[in-house]
């Protein structure tokens, strides 16, 4: 199923003609590092998609690649085209219906997250429980789809991967959290 949910997704996202993609609301490594990395894959498809933050990106994700393309601005989701929201590392369903709810349109919404007590609030959910990181979910997502992530996607999940397991010291890390490091690490 995890295979399946991968393909679909990236279907959705290449047809995709005005996505958005969303971090958690309490922005960390994970959240920022895995939405940052699925915006460069983007941007190397020809789009430029545009990452909505709560607040502003903390000083220490200034540096990541495609930062730039972080906004607070609430306006975005005035935009009636809006027609994919991919939410990453986010289990709070009313803080991203509150976000969907503001478009004018009925876009799809995708739910990418590791988190036990994701509701599955999406159209499609990729949550997969047994993830160390979300980064280790977008890492398979690429996997998946023969997708080998560009330098710059290798350091914002190799980011979001060692938030989420303290640098490979704590519990969330596993075989499949040191498997995506060094194959991260391998691309740069």
């Amino acid at each position: 199923m995890e295979s399946y949910l991968h393909k679909q997704i990236h279907d959705l996202l290449l047809k995709a003609k005005e996505p958005v993609f969303v971090s958690d609301e309490r922005i960390d490594g994970d959240s920022l590092g895995s939405a940052l990395a699925m915006a460069d894959y983007m941007a190397s498809a020809g789009k430029s998609v545009p990452v909505y933050i709560a607040a502003t990106v903390p000083e220490q994700y200034r540096r990541l690649p495609r930062a730039h393309q972080c906004t607070t601005s609430l306006h975005i989701f005035d935009n009636p085209e809006i027609d994919l929201v991919v939410v990453f590392d986010c289990s709070d369903a009313e803080f991203v219906r509150g976000l969907v709810e503001r478009i004018p349109g009925n876009p799809t919404v995708i739910n990418i997250d590791h988190h036990v007590t994701n509701s599955r609030y999406g159209q499609v959910n990729q949550v997969v429980e047994d993830a160390p990181a979300t980064a280790a979910i977008v890492h398979r997502f690429f996997e998946e789809n023969q997708i080998i992530p560009s330098r710059d996607a290798a350091t914002c999940l190799l980011t979001g991967l060692c938030f989420d397991t303290t640098i490979l010291s704590n519990s969330a890390t596993n075989e499949r959290a040191l498997e995506v490091a060094s194959k991260l690490l391998l691309s740069g």
